[in-house]
Protein backbone atom coordinates (compact mmCIF):
# COMPACT_ATOMS: atom_id res chain seq x y z
CA UNK A 1 0.00 0.00 0.00
CA UNK A 2 1.31 3.52 -0.56
CA UNK A 3 2.48 4.98 2.19
CA UNK A 4 1.63 8.40 0.84
CA UNK A 5 -1.78 7.34 0.04
CA UNK A 6 -2.20 6.30 3.57
CA UNK A 7 -1.44 9.29 4.97
CA UNK A 8 -3.11 11.61 2.77
CA UNK A 9 -6.53 9.96 3.85
CA UNK A 10 -5.82 11.72 7.54
CA UNK A 11 -5.14 15.51 6.60
CA UNK A 12 -8.07 15.99 3.75
CA UNK A 13 -8.59 19.88 4.76
CA UNK A 14 -4.53 20.97 4.40
CA UNK A 15 -4.78 18.67 0.86
CA UNK A 16 -7.87 20.71 -0.32
CA UNK A 17 -6.11 23.48 1.09
CA UNK A 18 -3.09 23.32 -1.10
CA UNK A 19 -5.28 22.25 -3.94
CA UNK A 20 -7.96 24.71 -4.43
CA UNK A 21 -5.85 27.87 -2.91
CA UNK A 22 -2.22 27.05 -2.87
CA UNK A 23 -1.85 27.44 0.56
CA UNK A 24 0.60 25.75 2.11
CA UNK A 25 -0.56 25.08 5.84
CA UNK A 26 1.25 24.99 8.65
CA UNK A 27 1.97 22.37 11.45
CA UNK A 28 -0.40 22.91 14.43
CA UNK A 29 0.23 19.61 16.35
CA UNK A 30 -3.16 19.17 18.59
CA UNK A 31 -4.44 22.33 17.83
CA UNK A 32 -7.42 23.61 15.37
CA UNK A 33 -7.23 26.30 12.72
CA UNK A 34 -10.79 27.49 13.81
CA UNK A 35 -11.32 26.08 17.66
CA UNK A 36 -10.03 27.26 20.36
CA UNK A 37 -9.21 25.98 23.50
CA UNK A 38 -8.68 22.63 21.50
CA UNK A 39 -5.11 20.27 22.80
CA UNK A 40 -4.06 17.87 24.70
CA UNK A 41 -3.67 18.40 27.85
CA UNK A 42 -0.97 17.09 30.91
CA UNK A 43 -2.72 15.57 34.07
CA UNK A 44 -1.80 14.21 36.99
CA UNK A 45 0.84 11.00 37.13
CA UNK A 46 3.28 9.72 34.18
CA UNK A 47 2.86 10.32 30.88
CA UNK A 48 -0.83 11.08 31.48
CA UNK A 49 -2.88 13.20 29.23
CA UNK A 50 -5.94 14.60 27.95
CA UNK A 51 -7.95 15.91 25.30
CA UNK A 52 -10.44 18.54 25.45
CA UNK A 53 -12.03 20.77 23.38
CA UNK A 54 -14.56 23.52 23.82
CA UNK A 55 -16.96 23.91 20.10
CA UNK A 56 -19.65 26.10 21.61
CA UNK A 57 -19.44 29.39 24.16
CA UNK A 58 -21.60 26.61 26.54
CA UNK A 59 -19.09 24.45 26.37
CA UNK A 60 -16.33 26.90 27.23
CA UNK A 61 -18.04 28.28 29.79
CA UNK A 62 -18.65 24.79 31.57
CA UNK A 63 -14.71 24.63 30.92
CA UNK A 64 -13.65 27.88 32.69
CA UNK A 65 -16.46 27.26 35.22
CA UNK A 66 -14.72 23.96 36.17
CA UNK A 67 -10.77 24.93 35.95
CA UNK A 68 -10.27 28.54 34.74
CA UNK A 69 -13.00 30.02 36.41
CA UNK A 70 -10.93 33.59 37.33
CA UNK A 71 -11.52 33.86 33.18
CA UNK A 72 -14.59 35.42 33.14
CA UNK A 73 -14.23 38.90 33.18
CA UNK A 74 -10.79 37.56 30.82
CA UNK A 75 -11.33 39.49 27.56
CA UNK A 76 -8.90 37.60 26.29
CA UNK A 77 -10.74 34.73 26.38
CA UNK A 78 -14.57 36.30 25.95
CA UNK A 79 -15.04 34.99 22.54
CA UNK A 80 -13.50 32.01 19.96
CA UNK A 81 -12.24 34.43 18.09
CA UNK A 82 -10.25 36.12 21.16
CA UNK A 83 -9.51 32.61 22.22
CA UNK A 84 -7.90 31.59 18.99
CA UNK A 85 -5.98 34.79 19.24
CA UNK A 86 -4.65 34.26 22.59
CA UNK A 87 -4.24 30.83 22.25
CA UNK A 88 -0.72 29.88 24.36
CA UNK A 89 -1.90 31.90 26.85
CA UNK A 90 -4.66 29.80 27.42
CA UNK A 91 -3.10 26.31 26.60
CA UNK A 92 -0.69 27.22 29.33
CA UNK A 93 -3.51 28.49 32.05
CA UNK A 94 -5.27 24.82 31.02
CA UNK A 95 -2.00 22.74 31.28
CA UNK A 96 -1.74 24.02 34.53
CA UNK A 97 -5.27 23.24 35.77
CA UNK A 98 -5.04 19.86 34.42
CA UNK A 99 -1.51 18.73 36.22
CA UNK A 100 -3.67 18.01 39.68
CA UNK A 101 -6.45 15.71 37.93
CA UNK A 102 -6.15 12.41 37.34
CA UNK A 103 -7.21 12.09 32.98
CA UNK A 104 -10.28 9.72 33.28
CA UNK A 105 -11.76 11.38 36.26
CA UNK A 106 -11.40 14.67 34.81
CA UNK A 107 -12.48 13.17 31.24
CA UNK A 108 -15.64 11.80 32.91
CA UNK A 109 -16.25 15.14 34.92
CA UNK A 110 -16.12 17.15 31.76
CA UNK A 111 -18.28 15.03 29.69
CA UNK A 112 -20.79 15.19 32.21
CA UNK A 113 -20.41 18.95 31.81
CA UNK A 114 -21.30 18.68 27.69
CA UNK A 115 -17.60 19.18 27.07
CA UNK A 116 -15.67 17.23 24.77
CA UNK A 117 -13.07 15.38 26.52
CA UNK A 118 -11.06 11.94 25.95
CA UNK A 119 -8.22 10.64 27.98
CA UNK A 120 -5.48 9.47 26.31
CA UNK A 121 -4.99 5.87 27.47
CA UNK A 122 -2.04 3.35 26.62
CA UNK A 123 -2.38 -0.27 25.31
CA UNK A 124 -2.71 -1.55 28.77
CA UNK A 125 -5.43 0.63 29.20
CA UNK A 126 -7.67 0.37 26.26
CA UNK A 127 -7.59 -3.41 26.62
CA UNK A 128 -9.12 -3.21 29.85
CA UNK A 129 -11.26 -0.28 29.12
CA UNK A 130 -14.72 -1.02 30.79
CA UNK A 131 -16.30 0.92 27.77
CA UNK A 132 -14.79 -1.06 24.79
CA UNK A 133 -15.44 -3.82 26.67
CA UNK A 134 -19.06 -3.30 27.31
CA UNK A 135 -18.96 -3.24 23.32
CA UNK A 136 -17.18 -6.04 22.78
CA UNK A 137 -14.72 -4.14 21.13
CA UNK A 138 -12.28 -7.00 21.41
CA UNK A 139 -12.23 -10.42 20.22
CA UNK A 140 -11.07 -13.70 21.51
CA UNK A 141 -8.82 -15.64 19.37
CA UNK A 142 -7.33 -18.67 19.03
CA UNK A 143 -3.70 -19.96 17.55
CA UNK A 144 -2.42 -22.86 16.03
CA UNK A 145 -1.44 -25.45 18.70
CA UNK A 146 1.84 -25.73 17.09
CA UNK A 147 2.44 -22.06 17.51
CA UNK A 148 2.81 -21.80 21.20
CA UNK A 149 0.58 -18.41 21.00
CA UNK A 150 -1.77 -18.57 23.61
CA UNK A 151 -5.07 -17.80 23.26
CA UNK A 152 -5.27 -13.82 22.86
CA UNK A 153 -7.89 -10.71 22.84
CA UNK A 154 -7.52 -8.72 19.95
CA UNK A 155 -8.77 -5.36 19.19
CA UNK A 156 -12.18 -6.01 16.75
CA UNK A 157 -14.06 -4.35 14.14
CA UNK A 158 -14.49 -0.88 15.12
CA UNK A 159 -18.07 -0.79 13.54
CA UNK A 160 -21.04 -3.41 14.13
CA UNK A 161 -23.82 -4.53 12.04
CA UNK A 162 -25.95 -7.66 11.55
CA UNK A 163 -24.57 -8.86 8.49
CA UNK A 164 -20.99 -8.84 10.02
CA UNK A 165 -21.72 -9.93 13.85
CA UNK A 166 -20.76 -13.54 12.61
CA UNK A 167 -17.27 -12.51 10.94
CA UNK A 168 -14.94 -13.46 13.44
CA UNK A 169 -10.90 -13.42 13.14
CA UNK A 170 -8.93 -16.39 12.94
CA UNK A 171 -5.33 -16.39 13.99
CA UNK A 172 -2.16 -15.74 11.30
CA UNK A 173 -1.44 -19.32 9.95
CA UNK A 174 1.54 -21.27 10.47
CA UNK A 175 4.22 -20.90 7.78
CA UNK A 176 3.03 -23.12 4.47
CA UNK A 177 -0.13 -24.29 6.49
CA UNK A 178 -2.49 -23.80 4.08
CA UNK A 179 -0.34 -25.80 1.40
CA UNK A 180 -2.13 -28.68 0.89
CA UNK A 181 -5.27 -27.65 0.72
CA UNK A 182 -4.19 -24.37 -1.65
CA UNK A 183 -2.51 -26.90 -4.39
CA UNK A 184 -4.96 -29.79 -3.91
CA UNK A 185 -8.45 -28.25 -3.56
CA UNK A 186 -7.51 -25.09 -5.83
CA UNK A 187 -4.66 -26.05 -8.31
CA UNK A 188 -5.78 -29.73 -8.35
CA UNK A 189 -2.64 -31.34 -7.68
CA UNK A 190 -3.25 -35.03 -6.51
CA UNK A 191 -2.69 -37.01 -3.67
CA UNK A 192 0.91 -38.49 -5.31
CA UNK A 193 1.88 -35.28 -7.02
CA UNK A 194 1.45 -33.44 -3.34
CA UNK A 195 3.27 -35.91 -1.97
CA UNK A 196 6.22 -36.03 -4.59
CA UNK A 197 6.14 -32.70 -3.87
CA UNK A 198 6.45 -32.65 -0.42
CA UNK A 199 9.54 -35.75 -0.69
CA UNK A 200 11.55 -33.21 -2.96
CA UNK A 201 11.13 -30.19 -0.51
CA UNK A 202 9.29 -28.43 -3.14
CA UNK A 203 6.55 -27.45 -0.53
CA UNK A 204 6.32 -28.25 2.93
CA UNK A 205 3.01 -28.72 4.90
CA UNK A 206 4.11 -26.08 7.19
CA UNK A 207 7.35 -24.72 9.44
CA UNK A 208 7.37 -24.18 13.23
CA UNK A 209 9.50 -21.40 13.42
CA UNK A 210 11.41 -21.21 16.55
CA UNK A 211 10.95 -17.55 18.79
CA UNK A 212 14.30 -15.47 18.77
CA UNK A 213 15.83 -15.32 21.61
CA UNK A 214 15.36 -12.05 23.71
CA UNK A 215 19.17 -10.70 24.26
CA UNK A 216 17.76 -8.37 26.79
CA UNK A 217 15.49 -8.64 29.63
CA UNK A 218 12.21 -6.41 29.59
CA UNK A 219 13.21 -5.32 32.85
CA UNK A 220 16.04 -3.84 31.68
CA UNK A 221 13.91 -2.58 28.53
CA UNK A 222 11.97 -0.53 30.79
CA UNK A 223 15.04 0.56 32.95
CA UNK A 224 16.44 2.51 30.30
CA UNK A 225 13.18 3.88 28.69
CA UNK A 226 13.35 1.75 25.67
CA UNK A 227 9.47 0.02 26.66
CA UNK A 228 7.25 2.02 28.41
CA UNK A 229 6.48 -0.56 30.85
CA UNK A 230 6.40 -4.49 31.68
CA UNK A 231 4.01 -6.32 33.88
CA UNK A 232 5.67 -10.26 34.59
CA UNK A 233 1.71 -10.83 35.40
CA UNK A 234 0.37 -9.32 32.00
CA UNK A 235 -0.38 -12.80 30.84
CA UNK A 236 -2.47 -13.74 33.76
CA UNK A 237 -4.27 -10.49 34.20
CA UNK A 238 -5.68 -11.29 30.93
CA UNK A 239 -6.74 -14.32 31.26
CA UNK A 240 -8.61 -13.91 34.13
CA UNK A 241 -10.07 -10.53 32.89
CA UNK A 242 -11.31 -11.82 29.86
CA UNK A 243 -12.03 -15.30 30.74
CA UNK A 244 -9.48 -16.90 28.48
Amino acid sequence: ISQAECVTSTIPETILEYTANKKIVKRMGNSHPNISPHGCYPCKGQDKWITITANSQDQWKSLSNLLLPETGTDNRFESNASRIHNRKELDKLISSRTLSWDNVELMNTLQRKGVAAGAVLNGKELLFNEHLNQRDFFEIVDHHPESEVPTLPYPGKPWKMSANSDVKMKGAPLFGQHNESILKNHLGLTNESYDALINEEAVVNYIKLDPKEILVSREAREEEGSIYSYDPDFKSTIKSYFNI
